[in-house]
C-alpha cells in the first residue's frame, strides 16, 4: 500500500518536472509515469496518480486488430485491489505492469506485436493494449523514467498510435528540410545513416511534393535486424511520427542487397507518415503506400513492379481471388494477416494498372489522390464516388468497370 507522503511527493516532483518542460499540468490531468525496475530490464511499472480526480472510470486501452492480448490488470495502490473497468472507482494511485521480451536471435519482425528490449539496452513500447484510458479525460501525458514526456494521442479514429523507444541517444540525420532520428539495434549501429538517407533524396522529394508534406518535427526511425527468408511479421510499421523497419541479415551479417530491400520498406512506411492511413479506406491506405513506394523508386515515373509481383503470386491462394472490398471485410472480421497482406499485392497492382490506363489518356494518378480521401470516422471501404466518377469520365465506363470488377 502507498502512503500519503509518497503520493504528495509524486505530485510535487511531477509538477516541477512538467513546469521545466513548459507543460501546463492543468491541461494534462492524467500522467502515465513509466518506470523500469532496476532488478530487471524486462518489467516496467506504470503509475497514474488519481487522487485529484475523485471518482473516475477506467476504460480499456485502444488496441489494433490482431492484438488479442487480454486487458491489463490494474491495481489500486491504497489496498492492492484490482480496479474494475467501466465503473466508478476511487483510489489515490493506480498501477500496472508491462512485460518486455528480449530481442530474439533470429531478429524481430517490424510488424511484431508486443514490447521488446533490444540487445543494446533500448526499450520499445507500443500503445496497443498498454494504456487504459480515463473516461472524460482525453488529455494525457506519458512520461518515461521522469526524463521525457509526450502526449498520449486522443482516442479518435484520426489519431495514430503512440510509439515509444528509449535507452540510447539516437543518430540524428538531415536531408533538405527533414530530420530523422535513427534508433537501432547493435548490428545497425555501424551503418552510415546519413549516406543511406542521401541515396533516397530524390525519392523523398517526389513523395513530399506529391502529398504536399513538410514537417519541422523529427521523424523517429527504428532499425531492427531480421533474418533473410524469415518473413513472419517482417517489414515495418508506422505511427504518427515514427516507424519501425527491418533490415535483413544472414548469419549475423548484413545481406549484400539489404540496402535495396530496406529502402523499399522505408519508402512504404514514409508514405504512411506523410499521409496517414485514416485518410483512406483501409485497403487503399496500404496499397497506395506500396504502389507509391515503387513509383518513388523511379522518381515518379510509372513502372510495372506492382503488376509483376501480383502476376507472380495471384494464383497461389484461393483467397487471392477475392475483391479488395471483400478482403477488407474479412480482415475486419478476423484480424488475419492472410487477408491484410493482399492489400499490398492485389491493391498495389490495382493502382499500378489504373495509373497505366490513365497515362494512355495523358493523365496521372498523382493528380487524383485528393479524391480518394474519406472522412476518418466513416470507416468507409469503397472508393469515394467523386474519384470513381472522375475515372469513368477519363477512361470510359466500360474500361473502368472491367478493371474494378477484377480488383475490387
Amino acid at each position: 500500500m502507498i502512503t500519503e507522503k509518497k503520493i504528495l511527493r509524486l505530485l510535487f516532483f511531477l509538477a516541477i518536472y512538467l513546469s521545466c518542460l513548459n507543460i501546463n499540468a492543468q491541461n494534462y490531468p492524467i500522467v502515465y509515469q513509466l518506470k523500469t525496475y532496476y532488478s530487471t530490464s524486462l518489467t516496467m511499472r506504470i503509475d497514474v496518480v488519481t487522487q485529484h480526480l475523485g471518482k473516475f472510470i477506467l476504460t480499456p486501452s485502444r488496441f489494433w486488430l490482431g492484438d488479442n492480448r487480454p486487458r491489463k490488470t490494474v491495481f489500486c495502490a491504497d489496498d492492492g485491489r484490482a480496479i474494475i473497468y467501466n465503473r466508478p472507482e476511487t483510489c489515490r494511485l493506480i498501477s500496472w505492469e508491462i512485460s518486455f521480451y528480449r530481442e530474439p536471435m533470429e531478429g524481430l519482425g517490424g510488424r511484431s506485436k508486443g514490447e521488446y528490449y533490444f540487445n543494446n539496452n533500448q526499450w520499445l513500447l507500443k500503445e496497443s493494449n498498454n494504456f487504459p484510458r480515463f473516461e472524460n479525460y482525453p488529455n494525457a501525458l506519458v512520461c518515461i523514467n521522469a526524463k521525457n514526456c509526450v502526449p498520449l494521442p486522443e482516442d479518435k479514429p484520426i489519431n495514430g498510435e503512440l510509439f515509444l523507444i528509449w535507452g540510447k541517444t539516437p543518430t540524428t540525420t538531415r536531408v533538405n528540410n527533414l530530420t530523422f532520428n535513427f534508433f537501432t539495434d547493435k548490428l545497425a549501429e555501424s551503418i552510415d545513416k546519413q549516406a543511406l538517407l542521401n541515396t533516397m533524396v530524390p525519392h523523398l522529394e517526389y513523395l513530399n511534393k506529391l502529398f504536399n508534406y513538410s514537417n519541422p518535427n523529427p521523424i523517429k526511425v527504428v532499425m531492427i535486424a531480421k533474418n533473410d527468408g524469415d518473413f513472419k511479421d517482417a517489414g515495418g510499421t508506422a505511427a504518427d511520427d515514427a516507424f519501425l523497419i527491418n533490415y535483413y541479415v544472414k548469419n549475423g551479417q548484413l545481406m549484400t542487397d539489404w540496402e535495396k530491400k530496406f529502402i523499399g520498406i522505408f519508402l512504404h512506411e514514409y508514405v504512411h507518415i506523410i499521409t496517414p492511413c485514416n485518410k483512406y479506406p483501409r485497403w487503399a491506405c496500404e496499397s497506395l503506400a506500396d504502389y507509391y513506394s515503387y513509383k518513388a523508386l523511379t522518381n515518379g515515373e510509372v513502372n510495372t513492379k506492382a503488376l509483376v509481383l501480383w502476376g507472380k503470386y495471384k494464383d497461389i491462394d484461393p483467397n487471392y481471388q477475392l475483391g479488395l472490398y471483400a478482403m477488407d471485410q474479412r480482415y475486419k472480421q478476423t484480424g488475419s494477416w492472410e487477408f491484410y497482406k493482399l492489400f499490398y499485392l492485389k491493391g498495389a497492382s490495382f493502382w499500378n494498372e489504373l495509373d497505366l490506363l490513365l497515362h494512355k489518356k495523358n493523365q496521372n494518378l498523382d493528380n487524383f489522390i485528393p479524391l480518394i480521401t474519406i472522412d476518418p470516422s466513416s470507416k468507409q471501404i469503397e472508393l469515394p464516388k467523386a474519384f470513381t466518377d472522375k475515372m469513368i469520365e477519363i477512361l470510359g465506363e466500360e474500361d473502368f468497370k472491367t478493371l474494378t470488377h477484377y480488383y475490387l
